[in-house]
């Protein structure tokens, strides 16, 4: 068994460029890396991509600067063992600077909010203030889920998945634009 990395790209000049309104378990051109191919849970039926810990999602910069909010659907998922206790969630988000990235000479991430992930699935709020890279190039934007990991063939007896496993990601959601006080 061996597992690899993928990226997908799609150049799309400025002028054709659309506002995102959500983003699919299955969107794979907005999943720079960290997750897995989508897959049904056997337990709810829904689709889900499962991130490995440290997952990154690609959005286009927005074109207003509003405060907005990505609401993220996260679970812990109903398989992972209650005896490893509660998971956390980490999201926070940054302009992408070429060439990559993980380049050291990058913004860097915007600070993080964090939350206990629940078994089930539950909208967790981002909340995106363009102020905070309004001065910096770039095109894209990068949301970063960071969470505890677990090895089901390892954490339970009874699995015999080798991935290292993060959260359960199904789906994302750009809320309506949070005006500003006076506006």
């Amino acid at each position: 068994d061996f597992s690899l990395d993928f990226h997908i790209y799609k150049l799309v000049p400025a002028a054709e460029r659309q506002e995102l309104g959500q983003i699919a378990v299955d969107d794979y051109a907005r999943q720079v890396l960290g997750f897995y191919r989508a897959e049904q849970d056997a337990a709810s039926g829904r689709l889900i991509a499962w991130t490995n810990g440290g997952a990154l999602l690609r959005l286009p910069r927005p074109t207003h600067n509003q405060p907005f909010t990505i609401q993220l659907e996260l679970a812990a998922g109903t398989t992972r063992p209650a005896a490893l206790g509660p998971v956390q969630a980490c999201l926070d988000y940054r302009i992408e600077q070429r060439p990559w990235a993980d380049d050291p000479q990058a913004a860097p991430f915007a600070p993080q909010q964090c939350y206990a992930i629940t078994a089930e699935p539950h909208s967790y709020t981002l909340q995106i203030e363009p102020g905070s890279y309004a001065n910096l190039p770039g095109d894209s934007l990068l949301i970063r889920i960071q969470s505890d990991t677990w090895l089901p063939a390892r954490d339970d007896p009874q699995q015999h998945d080798r991935r290292v496993l993060g959260l359960q990601f199904l789906g994302a959601v750009i809320a309506t634009v949070v005006q500003s006080p006076g506006n």
